[in-house]
Parts: C-alpha cells; structure tokens; sequence
C-alpha cells in the first residue's frame, strides 16, 4: 500500500497464508465503523453498530511495515497467527465496541478501547472466540511499538489478551523499542510467549 488506508468490513476479515501486505504509510482493518474525514486528518474513533454483531479479524499472513508507518488490527477479537514486521513503525492490535486511534503523522501512534467488548464474538465458522485479542504469530516491531489492547466484560472471553507466540521490539540506531499490552482493568491477560 502507497499513503495511507483504511479498510472496514463490520462481518470481518481474514488474511490467508499466502497474503503479504506491504505497507509504506499506514493501515488500518476494522471491523468497526469509521469516518473518513476523521481518519484522512489522522485519528480514528471507531465504533460498532450495536444492531451488528462484533466483527472478527484474523491475520494468517505476512505484513510487512515501513518505519515511520502504522498496521493497525481493530476489531471485536484480532487473532494474529501470521507474521507482522514492523521495524521503525507501529503495529496495534486492539479489541473493543469503541476504539479511539491517534495516528497524526509524528511517527507515535496511541490507542484507547472506550468501551469494552460487551457480547461474545464468532469466527468465520460459527465457532465462538475465546480471546479479545490472541498472538499466536510473530511480531517483530525492533525500534518501533507493539501495542495489543483491549477490553471486554467477563462474559465475553476467557481471555482478553491471550499472548503465546513471539513479540519483539528491541532497540536500533538509538530508538527504543516499545510492548504495551493492556487487558484493561479487569481484563485477563495471559502471557506465556516470548
């Protein structure tokens, strides 16, 4: 992807195995409603239809990130079974009924759930999601920021983060590299990944 773009689908979105995305300015998929002007002046406040059942994102294959850019995963349950490089940049896995993003252009991006996940979520097959968010993949984010975040009533998920694969985010040429993950406060997030 050249510039910067957003792609929304309130039934989800699955990447296959095969899918390599390249992304030079930034990326946001959500299945989250989303206004354009707002994302085009570098924020987003999404939310979903509450006459729609939460959507499902699960990445499966390969996005690789610029530096200075952005890959943000936003939906009712992200599942990361995939690879997501993002060397210098950013990559955002966030869960929730309403989500604000920050993505100004300054190379920082912040994100804030404001409303919790309040109904279970279901994956393409009808078969009920355990997670908010799940990384089972590899997330590579050296000098840049990995951020998973979520929130959800206790009802909805056995887990709101549930990390079992491979995060990084070491430091380069003097940029220190960053992991946020936050389950909210009274979100389960279980990590027994690297």
């Amino acid at each position: 992807l050249f510039g910067t773009a957003a792609f929304s689908n309130t039934l989800g979105i699955v990447a296959r195995e095969s899918f390599i995305g390249n992304i030079t300015a930034g990326a946001l998929l959500t299945t989250l409603g989303i206004s354009e002007a707002q994302f085009f002046a570098g924020m987003a406040e999404l939310a979903r239809d509450p006459s729609r059942d939460p959507g499902f994102i699960l990445n499966k294959g390969t996005f690789n990130v610029a530096p200075d850019s952005f890959l943000a995963l936003v939906a009712g349950a992200v599942r990361n079974e995939g690879n997501i490089n993002a060397n210098g940049g950013a990559a955002v896995l966030s869960a929730g009924d309403q989500v604000k993003l920050d993505f100004s252009g300054d190379g920082l991006i912040s994100v804030a759930v404001e409303k919790p996940i309040t109904s279970p979520v279901y994956d393409s097959h009808g078969n009920k999601v355990n997670d908010a968010i799940a990384n089972t993949g590899k997330i590579k984010a050296d000098g840049g920021v990995v951020i998973l975040s979520a929130k959800a009533v206790e009802e909805a998920f056995d887990n709101v983060i549930n990390h079992t694969g491979i995060i990084e985010a070491n430091s380069i040429s003097n940029k220190n590299g960053h992991i946020v993950l936050d389950g909210g406060d009274d979100g389960i997030v279980n990590v027994s990944g690297t």
